[in-house]
């Protein structure tokens, strides 16, 4: 993927986040937002760091939804995204392998050049999308 504005899940360096289900996005392409590392958030499985991100939907049932704010909290995820904080990471998520006795973790697998293809059309809609300020929409009623 060279010269492209997306990064790989896989380049140098379950819970779910507000809206989201992971589980509803098996298999969705992502394009993730990192903004910035939060962390000792408290949860009900104790102290925790995540990613809070942006996820933008591009295939699937969930396709066109964008959750701002998202917590990324899935351990595998979370290191995929920590270090990429003000890029756009590209992949597709699935299931890794489950260590014994454990939950196969949430993951992004590298998009093929098809989903990079998709993406590239996605980012330049939304760029093309002009941007609406509250004063600009008018009440329904």
């Amino acid at each position: 993927m060279t010269d492209s504005p997306f990064l790989s899940p896989d380049s140098t360096p379950a819970e779910k986040g507000p809206n989201v289900s992971w589980e509803a996005l098996n298999g969705a392409l992502l394009v993730i937002e990192p903004v910035s590392v939060e962390r000792g958030i408290k949860t009900v499985n104790g102290v925790r760091d995540a990613v809070k991100a942006t996820v933008n939907v591009l295939d699937g049932p969930l396709a066109g939804r964008s959750y701002p704010d998202t917590l990324v909290f899935p351990r595998a995820l979370f290191m995929q995204l920590s270090n990429k904080v003000g890029g756009m990471v590209l992949g597709r998520l699935g299931k890794g392998e489950a260590g014994r006795g454990q939950n196969p973790p949430w993951k992004l697998f590298p998009a093929t050049a098809d989903d990079e293809d998709a993406a590239t059309v996605w980012l330049a809609a939304r760029n093309a999308a002009p941007l609406l300020a509250d004063d600009d929409l008018e009440a329904p009623f």
